[in-house]
């Protein structure tokens, strides 16, 4: 299975179980629930302000962010959309009858022109060619009602070898939206530490998955569970996040940027 492969893509998409969402961990880690947490403040105030807005979330996944955005105004119609049907197979299921869904994906979104007030994109035009990102960004801008806002978030490097650097992405948002607010997340280290625990963990709950009914399944359990405690706990992220940023400097810590802006 090729890494970023559709199959590939699929896959992270069927949970180990019910409770655990995607095979990033965006429902349980601590870190993710920090990134969410962080991004989702950006938008907290122009969500309960403003009633019955139509907002698009670009890749939405399993819909842990969708819950967030939905829950500070529930006036608001959201429309969901992910390139995996995985995704929106095992969409939260509190939220997917307030949500409509649809599965499409970047640069390719057949909306109407100024059909939305607002749009959400977080890391999926990262992942994406050169070609590709500035079709999205014109597309995006296209759909978006005059006045409205976006929300944009990308993975980050010093160096571009794969993903956006901070002044590439920058420039890019900028052609087509006016910047309100420029944040970071800061966990570039603290990333490559919680690879290893992570990792195991995931191979743990998958072999516990499989031998569900073996007399070996509880010894496999246990360091599951046990790395689970850990790795869920957002305030052991959120410690390790500002050590690292106080070692290292912000410039060498960040993650990923947040950008918020308006249609021009």
């Amino acid at each position: 299975m090729r890494y970023g492969s559709i199959e590939w893509l699929e896959h992270q998409f069927v949970p180990l179980n019910r409770y655990l969402g995607d095979r990033w961990g965006h429902r349980w880690r601590g870190s993710q629930k920090l990134r969410f947490e962080v991004t989702a403040k950006v938008l907290r105030e122009r969500l309960r302000s403003r009633s019955r807005q139509k907002i698009l979330d670009i890749g939405c996944g399993m819909g842990d962010f969708t819950k967030i955005i939905f829950n500070y105004n529930e006036t608001n119609k959201i429309t969901a959309v992910d390139i995996s049907q995985n995704a929106l197979i095992n969409f939260i299921p509190t939220s997917k009858s307030k949500v409509k869904l649809v599965r499409a994906a970047l640069p390719n979104l057949d909306f109407p022109e100024n059909t939305f007030d607002g749009i959400v994109a977080l890391e999926v035009v990262c992942y994406l060619s050169d070609i590709e990102r500035e079709l999205s960004f014109k597309n995006m801008h296209r759909i978006l009602k005059p006045g409205g806002w976006i929300l944009f978030s990308s993975v980050v490097e010093k160096k571009r070898t794969r993903y956006f650097t901070v002044e590439d992405a920058i420039t890019l948002f900028q052609r087509y939206f006016d910047t309100e607010f420029i944040g970071f997340h800061y966990s570039a280290i603290f990333s490559k530490i919680e690879r290893i625990p992570f990792g195991a963990f995931n191979k743990f709950a998958e072999l516990s998955k499989r031998l569900k009914n073996n007399m070996m399944s509880p010894l496999i359990i246990a360091p599951a569970v046990l790395l689970y405690l850990i790795l869920s706990q957002k305030w052991i992220a959120k410690f390790m996040v500002e050590i690292s940023k106080f070692i290292f400097g912000p410039e060498n810590t960040r993650s990923h940027i947040i950008l918020l802006g308006t249609k021009k």
